[in-house]
């Protein structure tokens, strides 16, 4: 399917995943690593109590501690 190929091929570019993240939400921020592309485009940042996939938010790449 096409969008099977335009997921893998945002996947290949995607320059947050596999970097720790921190995502400001209009009621929260999640911090985490981000892992994944789901098939709805969402990212997908696993955190230390669950995994969460996110449709909206600032995503900012943090530093290597």
């Amino acid at each position: 399917c096409s969008s099977d190929l335009v997921l893998a091929a945002y996947r290949d570019r995607c320059c947050t995943l596999g970097r720790s993240v921190r995502v400001e939400l209009a009621d929260r921020v999640v911090a985490g690593t981000a892992v994944d592309i789901d098939p709805n485009g969402r990212i997908v940042i696993e955190g230390t109590d669950a995994r969460q996939a996110l449709s909206v938010g600032d995503v900012v790449h943090l530093r290597p501690s």
